[in-house]
């Protein structure tokens, strides 16, 4: 609480826009901040457009996120059913070896 008391001392703005933006900082700058001689109103102004930066950018990220794997798989729809049965196979596979081996060490075991 410290540290951030004297961080909004020197940077007053910077901190108010970014706090969002540092993770682990997030919930505590808020009650150093109150704390502090900041008016209500301008940590609210400084707040509603740090959030608004914070949307956009996450937003925007989000977006270009799924527009990069959208494009990295590609045609999904072709390869659905293969994908699906291959799951399946996988998984059925795994629960034989597993019941098979449980089944051996319960005759072996007497």
């Amino acid at each position: 609480m410290d540290r951030i008391l004297v961080k909004l001392e020197r940077h007053q703005t910077l901190l108010i826009l970014g706090f969002r933006f540092l993770y682990g900082l997030r919930s505590v700058t808020p009650f150093a901040i109150g704390m502090s001689d900041v008016s209500w109103l301008r940590f609210s102004l400084l707040n509603l457009i740090g959030a608004g930066i914070w949307a956009i950018c996450f937003g925007l990220a989000g977006y270009y996120f799924g527009q990069a794997v959208e494009a990295f798989v590609g045609d999904i729809k072709q390869y659905e059913l293969e994908l699906i049965a291959s799951v399946i196979g996988f998984g059925t596979l795994l629960w034989l070896v597993h019941w098979y081996r449980r089944r051996r060490s319960a005759h072996s075991t007497p």
